[in-house]
This record gives structure tokens, sequence and C-alpha cells, in this order.
């Protein structure tokens, strides 16, 4: 088991990757310098400990970039287009 401490760097990593540029597996990863089945293994166990919310959303780094242009939050863009959308979010390519 891994310590409190590295846990809740864990956890404070996790989450602000998750809020701000959707790849927070990847961040754990980079800022510990560990393989990704080491970060998958400590995000699982901060999540076990209860410090990271088993639910939290993660932002679609393009989602991210549009929210940041339009000056609006990723949870603001991602409930506004739900609604214009009725809930369906799938990406239809259209062949030219």
């Amino acid at each position: 088991m891994t310590d409190d401490k590295t846990l809740a760097e864990v956890a404070k990593v996790y989450l602000n990757a998750a809020a701000t540029n959707g790849r927070p597996a990847l961040a754990v990863q980079s800022y510990l310098a560990v393989a990704p089945r080491v970060a998958d293994r400590l995000i699982r166990q901060a999540k076990d400990a209860g410090l990271i919310d088993r639910k939290t959303p993660r932002n679609n780094p393009k989602i991210v970039a549009v929210a940041n242009r339009l000056g609006v939050s990723p949870d603001a863009l991602r409930e506004a287009v739900l609604e214009v959308a009725n809930g369906d979010l799938r990406v239809i390519r259209v062949k030219p």
C-alpha cells in the first residue's frame, strides 16, 4: 500500500488535470514519472481511500479548448450542448 502523502499528491494532480485538460491519468504518470500501470494503480488506491470521487468528470481537451476560447467553463459548455442536443452528443462525419 502507498503512503497517505503520495495518495494525496495523486488526488491533487488527478483532480486538477480532470478539471483542466481531461487527461488525469497521464498527468499523474508525468508528475510522478511512473509507468502507466503504476499511475493507474495509484489512482485506484486514491479512489479506494476516498480522495477521488469515482464519478469525477474528465474533460476532453478539445472541449476544454473550446470552452476557454468562449470564456466559459467546460462544464457549462457541456451542459449547454447537452441541453440543445437533447442529450445526444454523437458526432456524425459527413463525407464530402
